[in-house]
């Protein structure tokens, strides 16, 4: 089965981080799994380390709703910073909401791959790691 070498989680909720941490472990889905509490601190995780591709992150779980910077201002940011970002980082936008705006919102941005309602299950993540198979 693929395996990630990182993933970014990006969410603001220290539950929903630790039960997606806990079952992407329990998957072997990633060899290290980072966190971001918002767009802003996920933004700096990749600048910092986008020297290193040990620890860029290949697959990165985006929330929608967050303080100081949501998912939103993150892919903008992201795809500016970035041209159009590393077309090797998959983005794959997790939410709770159910919101039609939000969900149209998502399609404005190409990168992201996949959206998903939260919390991850392990059909949600065997779909991810299947779609990354070479």
């Amino acid at each position: 089965m693929f395996s990630y070498r990182t993933i970014l989680l990006v969410d603001d909720n220290d539950t929903t981080n630790f039960l997606h941490r806990r079952l992407l472990k329990r998957m072997a889905a990633a060899h290290t799994i980072a966190e971001a509490g918002n767009g802003e601190e996920a933004l700096f995780y990749l600048r910092t380390h986008a020297t290193n591709p040990e620890n860029t992150p290949l697959l990165i779980l985006l929330d929608i709703n967050m303080p100081v910077m949501d998912g939103f201002e993150f892919m903008q940011e992201y795809e500016k910073s970035a041209g159009t970002g590393d077309p090797d980082i998959q983005v794959v936008m997790l939410s709770s909401s159910v919101s039609s705006v939000d969900l149209a919102r998502i399609k404005e941005f190409p990168r992201i791959a996949a959206y998903y309602n939260k919390p991850l299950s392990e059909g949600i993540v065997q779909k991810i790691l299947a779609e990354k198979q070479p």
